[in-house]
């Protein structure tokens, strides 16, 4: 009898050895899971610490644009200023030059009536050179105008660019024509990775559409952006039925881009 005992004696702590040494492998599975995860975690935070320095470096940037637009509208109001002073100018002297073609008939009428008189003469050819020399003074006036026409054109169309660019921006529309795809996809954090930057004409809020065989998948919202990469979260509820974003997948500019939020 006491062999049988023995041998289930054998038999059960067999058993709970093998329970414990599959026990410890699992623990020690989970633990190398943990560290794995934590590290992962330390890297992603430590990245979007960056991102936000670089948002904010940006944000400036933009502060200095619109300190740049203020500016030139503080130029072309004085350029319009000094434009409007050449042609009051330019009237002056048409005024002035049409005064003295009108003394240059009346004495050539009198001429015409008393006879060939010497002072009428003399005063005819006085007449003539103060006609040569308002006549050059209005061209130098009229060229002075169109160089101020020329300064004023050109700043209202720097004007305009900025203005066109501050607009597409916050539409989230991509200018450039931009050629890219996903480089790396963070299911579990909820945002890709694609590899064109601020360099291909990316920039914070514009919205990218996601093709694979030439149809829209998804779209995507760039939160971040560097000089050869940026990060996009997926916008809630494009993400086809079925469908999942991977490496390898093209990216273009939105179609229809939502336009951006007014900030408060």
């Amino acid at each position: 009898m006491w062999k049988i005992v023995t041998a289930i004696a054998g038999v059960v702590l067999l058993g709970a050895a093998f329970l414990s040494y599959q026990n410890k492998a699992a623990y020690e599975s989970e633990i190398t899971a943990r560290k794995s995860a934590e590290a992962n975690l330390d890297k992603t935070q430590a990245m979007l610490t960056k991102k936000e320095e670089e948002l904010k470096t940006a944000e400036n940037a933009i502060v200095q644009v619109e300190q740049e637009l203020e500016k030139t509208k503080a130029e072309i109001t004085t350029v319009s200023v000094s434009v409007s002073e050449e042609e009051k100018k330019e009237n002056g002297l048409n005024d002035e030059l049409e005064q003295i073609i009108g003394e240059i008939a009346s004495a050539q009428d009198l001429i015409d009536k008393v006879g060939d008189i010497e002072a009428i003469e003399k005063d005819m050819v006085g007449k003539q050179m103060e006609v040569q020399r308002l006549s050059q003074d209005l061209a130098s006036a009229r060229n002075r105008e169109m160089i101020a026409r020329g300064r004023q054109k050109a700043i209202q169309s720097r004007i305009d660019e900025f203005l066109k660019l501050e607009r597409d921006q916050l539409n989230g529309n991509i200018r450039e024509r931009l050629t890219a795809s996903v480089s790396g996809v963070y299911d579990g954090w909820g945002f890709v990775v694609i590899n064109a930057g601020d360099k291909q004409g990316v920039f914070p809020k514009a919205e990218l559409d996601v093709l694979r065989q030439g149809n829209a998948i998804a779209r995507l919202q760039v939160t971040n952006v560097e000089p050869g990469r940026s990060v996009a979260s997926i916008v809630p509820g494009t993400l086809q039925e079925g469908q999942t974003i991977r490496p390898g997948d093209l990216v273009r500019p939105a179609m229809n881009p939502q336009p951006a939020a007014a900030e408060g």
